[in-house]
């Protein structure tokens, strides 16, 4: 099978090119390109909707400039042409007025508001006959106006229609254009009591007078204002105010209709209608923060995306370079995953391995090949056991191939309920063990075997030489004596070597045996030192038990294995002492536990020493097995003693300063009695 079959559907090949990164990439690429689009088509439409606000807005304020300035040029002109009207109503009455008379009625007529009025004429016929003021327009009385072109038909007009016309607007001598109302004078005919026309009355404005006006002025300020006059048809004539370009700038344009004339004006904002909304600029910054923002999530998703799976291809990695068989099944016991050592530990087909696969067919595939020899002749027993076996939290089982290979099988179901099982070949490690084993107690047979056959002969060496050195079988000289006693000495020391090895042999085989029972601490201490004090004298040293409140106190642990341990403490602290030094026993008690320490003034041990002291067969110097006698079991045996007993035992020691070994127990409580109460 392939490495890329053992692999999840949702994982590729290593070294191949993964087409669903392709396709993601290209999804990514276009989410960015339809998230830039988006935006750019959303901050146009927003931009768009804000110009068309902001147009609108504009047009409004537009139409209101314009209905303000129609209202106001309406009430002018208006003004206007009363005033003409006016002035021909006294004139019918009093046809031979006097230009005195008519300055003063003219004068009374306009008042100090003028409105933009340059002259008042009044016309017997076509000719002028007076004028107001008469100052500024004296030469004008005598003129004929049917010789002036550009008045002759709002003269006839007036003429033909006997009603207040308004013609304009013309060029004005003194400058700028001006507009002419003009009101028929009709006089009764006696002959015929019919009304016939006699001349008419004539009022110039300035044009430009009224449109710079301080009323007008603060309508349009902000504003190109044009004014044009209509024809009867309604189709324009020239421009009669203002820049004709306005009216090609798709202005705001309203008809001021009069009874005797008829204007269109138009408006334009200073600087043209908007093309650019004042919140663009911050429609631009919302939007591209809400890109950026958009754009900066995918990134994040993209890498976290490309982190996972980078962290899968790692994990698929390393799950196959594992010597162990590994599977993974979901939660639904479907096959998610197994490496390479899975497939060839069991010899699987393709076909078993497939992600999704059952775990009952897995299991079936395996049985099938014949690869568990536990299985063989109940195979279908076989696999209800090994499906309830992990459906546990875990699970540890031993399995033997029918190739002769031993497995450990370990199972560990996941809180999500997704399981993982790791399957260990342990042959070579079942062989090793069996082997040490073998070994071991090879070893064990051999030392128990040369220690007692050691024992007996040193035994009857030892009891033999006893009676030489009693005396009872004669006495020997000095130098025979001497020769006795190093002999006696020596056959001691292998005594005590051949039982501390023979102690070391049942600890490490578990056979050593213990007799707990209640122990007056002090008496046992005390009695462990005067079995030892003989021992202390050879060296010149003397033991010293140290005053303490502890008398009374009692422990529980084995009569021999606690005088074992005080023996080899004492022995050690007096061996490793300089000749008339003496060794400080302490016990000290509390309400819980109890402390032996026994102190010596020797040479001390060094830390790293300190970590190598409770080791079989090991000193503070190699040499000290030469220089002291000892094996370097004591302090070994000792320790396990003390563990088996529920005590610890620890050192405290400097170079130069000497050491104290001290053993703890726990207190030994006296059991209450059955039946006692409290009093």
């Amino acid at each position: 099978m392939t490495d890329r079959q053992s692999r999840t559907p949702r994982q590729p090949a290593t070294g191949r090119p993964d087409p669903r990164r392709a396709v993601w990439n290209a999804v990514y690429v276009c989410l960015v390109l339809l998230i830039v689009g988006g935006a750019i088509f959303i901050g146009l439409r927003a931009q768009a909707f804000r110009l068309e606000e902001a147009r609108a807005n504009a047009r409004t304020e537009a139409q209101r400039v314009t209905s303000h300035l129609v209202a106001q040029l309406a009430s002018v002109m208006n003004e206007h042409a009363l005033t003409v009207r006016a002035v021909a109503a006294v004139v019918r009455r009093e046809p031979d007025i006097s230009q005195k008379a008519f300055e003063e009625v003219a004068g009374d007529i306009t008042g100090s508001r003028r409105d933009g009025i340059l002259n008042i004429a009044l016309l017997k016929g076509s000719v002028i006959t007076r004028v107001y003021p008469y100052e500024r327009n004296a030469r004008a009385v005598g003129a004929d106006v049917t010789y002036v072109h550009a008045q002759l038909p709002g003269l006839n007009l007036t003429r033909r229609n006997r009603t207040v016309t308004q013609s304009g607007p013309y060029k004005l001598v003194q400058g700028g254009k001006g507009l002419i109302y003009r009101a028929p004078v009709l006089i009764r005919d006696p002959e015929t009591g019919r009304q016939r026309y006699w001349g008419s009355t004539a009022v110039v404005a300035s044009l430009d007078e009224i449109m710079t006006s301080e009323e007008i002025a603060a309508i349009t300020h902000g504003y190109h204002i044009a004014l044009r006059k209509l024809d009867q048809a309604g189709q324009p004539k020239a421009v009669a105010h203002g820049d004709p370009a306005v009216f090609q700038e798709n202005p705001e344009a309203v008809a001021l209709r009069l009874p005797f004339a008829t204007w269109e004006i138009a408006a334009v904002p200073v600087g043209g209608w908007p093309a650019r909304s004042s919140h663009e600029s911050r429609i631009w910054a919302l939007t591209s923060v809400l890109t950026g923002m958009l754009l900066l999530l995918i990134y994040v998703f993209q890498r976290i995306s490309r982190q996972r799976e980078e962290a899968q291809r790692h994990l698929i990695k390393a799950i196959n370079s594992l010597n162990d068989a590994f599977v993974m099944f979901d939660a639904n016991n479907r096959l998610v995953q197994c490496n390479r050592r899975y497939r060839e530990l069991y010899n699987l087909p393709d076909g078993a391995v497939r992600a999704g696969t059952p775990r009952q067919d897995v299991i079936r595939a395996i049985l099938e090949r014949n690869s568990i020899a536990d299985a063989e002749g109940k195979e279908a027993q076989w696999l209800a056991r090994r499906l309830r076996e992990t459906r546990l939290p875990f699970s540890e089982t031993l399995r033997h191939l029918s190739d002769g290979r031993r497995l450990r099988v370990t199972d560990v179901r996941m809180p999500d309920g997704f399981s993982v099982g790791l399957h260990t070949d342990i042959t070579d490690l079942e062989n090793a063990r069996l082997r040490a084993e073998e070994a071991s107690q090879a070893k064990s047979a051999f030392l128990s075997t040369v220690s007692h056959e050691l024992r007996t002969p040193l035994t009857s060496i030892k009891g033999g030489l006893g009676l030489v050195l009693s005396g009872k079988l004669g006495t020997p000289d000095a130098r025979l004596r001497r020769l006795v006693q190093i002999a006696y000495e020596n056959c001691d020391r292998l005594t005590r070597l051949v039982n501390d090895i023979l102690d070391m042999q049942k600890i490490e085989s578990g056979r050593i045996e213990y007799s707990p029972e209640p122990l007056e601490l002090m008496k046992m201490v005390e009695r462990a030192i005067e079995a030892n004090r003989p021992y202390a004298q050879r060296f010149g040293v003397r033991y010293v038990l140290e005053a303490t409140p502890a008398a009374g106190a009692m422990i529980e642990a084995d009569r021999g294995r606690f005088l074992q341990i005080m023996d080899n403490l004492l022995s050690n602290a007096a061996k490793f002492s300089n000749p008339g030094e003496t060794v400080e026993v302490t016990v000290d008690c509390d309400d819980e536990e109890c402390r032996i320490g026994v102190r010596d003034h020797g040479r001390g041990i060094s830390p790293e020493q300190q970590e190598k002291l409770f080791v079989a067969f090991s000193q503070v110097d190699a040499s000290d097995q030469r220089e002291r006698e000892g094996s370097g079991l004591g302090l070994a045996i000792a320790k396990r003693l003390v563990k088996d007993m529920g005590g610890r035992i620890g050192l405290t020691s400097a170079l130069g300063e000497g050491s104290e070994f001290h053993v703890i127990f726990p207190l030994y409580r006296q059991p209450q009695a059955k039946g006692a109460t409290a009093a």
